[in-house]
């Protein structure tokens, strides 16, 4: 039987979120939603600078977002100068293969887990250099130890790659890798290190200090809720001198907070209202929304393991997964669309569910998030909107005349 859900948070049955309400929303992983008191926060601050916007963007930039920085540091855990403020994740990811010291011919590793925008910037930086990208191969639940025996063995050659990036949370298959033995191993071997840890903030407890990976990136527009183009750039003391941001600027060489927090006009609307999530969701108890959503993705995932008779993939431990969940869909549901984008448009168009449908080796499975405006009838909704698919392709065949 399914993990029974958990009870909600107090006081998260009273946030307005302004989702459709026939709409069963279970793609945070993406990017979510914006509730309403953050979405007054955000056009209050766009009010604000859109009164004095020379004085505001121009003249008082530096001061407000180093204000911005002070609040988001200690949630990381980390000191305020070490953190940047980008639009999202690819660009922290941009900015340190942009800034880093790679030779020509220079080898960059990864794992075949990685986030496809992340592949092709690397990709497109090896060309320019005459380099390889390795993708080390690992299991589809690669949460043990020993599972990254691969990619240790990798960092440990004698030829050590020029940087290695790994995901905190894979994107793709939703794991939660044990950086923190990847980031000892390339320390050791001094060999430079990025996290990409797009879907950690809000998921997971952060400590980037105690971490001490060289640089680490992260969205806070996924399970902080913050309005769309909040994301953050770590970068050890190590590295943080030749550290840049993706656009380079009037900035240049005077230091790594003053280049990052002028990046060209923008509305700097979106990163005021970052203080204003963490202190909301601090108010409600970050700790108990975090472990409701581990609870109610546990509960989800057994769900839907049982309705569609399929095997579980992922181990339910806190360690092993956060607020995102990966199901293998019946395999017979590849035969009733022709790609996973046109599975995953179908179950929202005709039964208003939004998921991601993700194939890996071949196999179709969903990946589901949780979060505290979800319910378990969303993903009872989901199961029987697969069930309704297959039923239907079923009628559809039996109904095909058999041939003279």
């Amino acid at each position: 039987m399914p993990s029974p859900p958990p009870e909600r948070p107090l006081g998260t049955d009273k946030i307005d979120w302004p989702l459709r309400p026939d709409l069963a929303f279970l793609n945070h992983g993406s990017f979510g939603s914006v509730p309403a008191p953050l979405q007054k926060a955000y056009d209050g601050h766009r009010a604000v600078l859109e009164a004095d916007p020379i004085e505001m963007v121009g003249r008082r930039c530096e001061g407000l977002l180093a204000s911005v920085r002070s609040r988001l540091g200690h949630f990381l855990g980390a000191d305020a100068a070490a953190v940047g403020l980008v639009t999202n994740a690819s660009s922290g990811v941009g900015a340190v293969i942009r800034s880093i010291p790679l030779s020509p011919g220079a080898r960059m590793v990864t794992t075949t887990h990685v986030y496809n925008a992340v592949r092709m910037a690397m990709k497109h930086r090896a060309f320019e250099l005459g380099g390889t990208v390795e993708e080390i191969e690992l299991p589809l639940q690669a949460t043990h130890p020993l599972h990254l025996t691969p990619l240790l063995e990798a960092i440990g050659r004698d030829a050590p790659p020029g940087l290695v990036i790994v995901d905190h949370v894979t994107s793709p298959t939703a794991a939660v890798l044990d950086v923190a033995t990847v980031v000892a191993a390339c320390r050791e071997r001094g060999v430079p290190v990025l996290v990409d840890g797009a879907h950690a903030p809000g998921m997971l407890e952060l400590n980037l200090g105690e971490l001490d990976a060289d640089w680490y990136t992260g969205n806070l527009h996924k399970w902080t809720c913050t309005p769309k183009g909040c994301g953050f750039l770590y970068a050890s003391e190590r590295v943080r001198g030749i550290t840049h941001p993706e656009t380079i600027s009037h900035n240049l060489g005077q230091g790594f907070d003053r280049e990052f927090a002028w990046q060209g006009t923008r509305d700097l609307a979106a990163w005021l209202t970052i203080p204003d999530a963490l202190d909301f969701w601090d108010s409600i108890g970050a700790d108990q929304v975090r472990e409701h959503n581990h609870a109610l993705c546990r509960a989800g995932k057994e769900l839907l393991e049982e309705a569609w008779g399929v095997a579980p993939i992922q181990s339910p431990g806190r360690d092993a997964m956060g607020s995102m969940a990966i199901v293998a869909l019946p395999e017979s549901i590849q035969g009733q669309c022709a790609t996973p984008d046109a599975l995953m448009v179908h179950l929202h168009d005709v039964h208003h569910v939004e998921v991601p449908v993700i194939e890996w080796k071949g196999a179709w499975h969903v990946r589901i998030s949780a979060h505290v405006h979800n319910r378990l009838a969303d993903y009872e909704r989901l199961a029987g909107a697969v069930r309704a698919s297959l039923m239907a392709r079923r009628e559809q065949v039996s109904s095909v005349p058999a041939p003279a």
